[in-house]
Order: C-alpha cells, then sequence, then structure tokens
C-alpha cells in the first residue's frame, strides 16, 4: 500500500466521523390544538454520502457503501413531546467505525493501518406552531446541535508501530429553521425541514423533503437530505456536506 492511499484511508476515517452530524428528522406533525400532551419517538437510517475539501486542498468524495462496509454500530433516533401549539424536541446519533488496511509501501514493505473512530451528536430544539390549517402546518423552531467526535490511528510500517495519532473535537452551533408539512390527503402528506445556523463554526444548514404515510399508531416518511458545513480555520476540514435518501418510522403514544 502506497503513502497516498495510507493518507487517504485517514483522510476517509475522518469524513466518517463527520458523518454524524446529521440533522433531526423531518417528522409528521399532528393539529396543534390539542391541549394534552402528545409523544412522538423516531427510527431512522440516513443513507447519505460525504463531499468535502479538506485544508489542504484535496476533494472527498465517500459513497454510503463505503461507510456501511466499515459500521461496527450506529444508532439514530429522535423523541418530540409537544403540547398545544408548543413542542421540545431531541435527536441522538450514536456512530463506530473501523477500517483495517494492510499493504505495501514501495516494493516490499509492509504496512498496516487501523483507525476507529465514536461519534455522539445530540440535537435540541424547541418549536411553536404558527400555522395549523388543514391543508399545511407551519412550526418555527430555534435550538442547539452538538457534535463530539474522538478518533484513533494506529499503524505500523515494516512491523514497527508508528505513535499513535488521535485526534478529538467537539462543537456547539445553535440554528433557527422552519418545518411542517403539507397534506395531500388524510393519509399522504409532504414534510418538510429547513434550518440554518452558526456558532463553533463558521455556518452550518441543512434542508430535507420527502413524503409520508399516517397509519393508526405510527407514521413511515422518505425524505431526502442534505446538510452543509463550513468549519473554522482550525479544523482539518474546510467544508463538508451529506446528501441521500433518508427512512424513518414515527411512532406516536
Amino acid at each position: 500500500m502506497r503513502l497516498k492511499i495510507l493518507h487517504k484511508i485517514v483522510m476517509s476515517a475522518l469524513c466518517l466521523g463527520y458523518l454524524a452530524t446529521v440533522p433531526m428528522l423531518a417528522q409528521a406533525q399532528d393539529t396543534a390544538t390539542d391541549d394534552r400532551w402528545k409523544f412522538k419517538a423516531a427510527i431512522y437510517l440516513w443513507g447519505a454520502g460525504i463531499q468535502g475539501t479538506t485544508r489542504r486542498g484535496n476533494e472527498i468524495d465517500v459513497g454510503f457503501d463505503d461507510i456501511i462496509s466499515n459500521l461496527d454500530m450506529a444508532f439514530m433516533g429522535a423523541f418530540e413531546a409537544r403540547k398545544s401549539k408548543w413542542s421540545l424536541a431531541a435527536d441522538v446519533i450514536y456512530l463506530d467505525v473501523s477500517a483495517d488496511k494492510a499493504g505495501t509501501i514501495g516494493p516490499s514493505i509492509p504496512a498496516n493501518a487501523n483507525v476507529d473512530i465514536t461519534a455522539w451528536v445530540v440535537n435540541l430544539q424547541g418549536a411553536r406552531n404558527v400555522l395549523d390549517a388543514e391543508r399545511a402546518s407551519v412550526d418555527i423552531l430555534a435550538g442547539a446541535r452538538y457534535l463530539d467526535v474522538d478518533s484513533k490511528l494506529t499503524s505500523s510500517v515494516g512491523g514497527a508501530p508508528l505513535p499513535t495519532a488521535r485526534q478529538s473535537a467537539s462543537v456547539w452551533d445553535g440554528v433557527i429553521g422552519v418545518k411542517g408539512n403539507v397534506n395531500v390527503t388524510q393519509k399522504w402528506y409532504l414534510p418538510y425541514y429547513l434550518d440554518a445556523g452558526t456558532g463553533q463554526s463558521d455556518l452550518t444548514w441543512q434542508a430535507a423533503g420527502g413524503v409520508g404515510y399516517r397509519f393508526n399508531c405510527c407514521d413511515i416518511i422518505l425524505v431526502y437530505r442534505h446538510i452543509y458545513w463550513d468549519f473554522k480555520s482550525d479544523a482539518p476540514l474546510k467544508d463538508i456536506s451529506f446528501s441521500g435518501p433518508a427512512l424513518g418510522g414515527v411512532f406516536k403514544f
């Protein structure tokens, strides 16, 4: 394995850690006129690819198939509590990715690399319903996103271990946005979500839209989501974006 391949492994693994910065899944909303507490829990999977740019100008393009083949464990879930026009929601994402690569440097020098990355993302938001009509609903939201990523690279060349490279990062950002749905029929609807914010990053924004179907006990939602993140100058990445379909189930109780 040549040196440029080793470099690609490291950068790809770093990008996998940033995959955890996914937004809260756009969720189905009921009428906001009921004074009783209503709760929703969602479990979802986002099949996103990654594109971005490093500080050195290198392009990053990692497909979802590469991510899923190196995934050890993942959880993506959301919870919402709503009363009348007000709601509180939390979105929690956990990601554990590892990869082992072996090869040679030059004609015959063996080289090995192991990358292990764990990441937590917590999204917190409050929202108020400003439109609750038969055909559409609109909520205005404000909240915060927290990202914590820990990566560890162990490697050896010619059987001699190299120093372990470890990197940790955490970022807080405030966001404001809008979410809701457009009702096509009593069962079918079009959910949407849009937010933007800044804080310890220069800019982050994300958008999602798709289609949902209501059952008596739950909703099934399929959306396409895009998120863009512009990091500050001391981050190893200049910018990164994630795009792909997300499929989720929203359970009501």
